[in-house]
């Protein structure tokens, strides 16, 4: 599932269950984090896996996610395999 926006995410995370969650920590609506904190607040998604995709590299802020409850951290621009890398980390080998 893909969403366009962190209220779009909201919206379809309501309505489907999913098995990872990957969002950029900045977009117009709702941000990444704030994503995340409600993320966690849900009995349904607390424990989904959650990987945050930022343009920073900012350790204060990767500390903020992890203290949220953020699995993996991945700094743009990335590449494909840097991305499996971060997704196997959290749920295991991909096939």
């Amino acid at each position: 599932m893909k969403a366009r926006s962190g209220r779009d995410a909201l919206g379809k995370l309501d309505k489907a269950s999913v098995d990872l969650i990957i969002s950029d920590w900045n977009m117009d609506d709702i941000d990444g984090l704030t994503l995340l904190k409600v993320v966690r607040k849900h009995p349904r998604t607390t424990a989904v896996p959650f990987i945050m995709a930022t343009g920073r590299s900012d350790k204060e802020q990767v500390k903020e996610a992890i203290s949220f409850g953020v699995n993996n951290y991945i700094v743009k621009p990335y590449d494909a395999s840097t991305m499996r890398r971060r997704i196997e980390a959290v749920i295991g080998a991909l096939t």
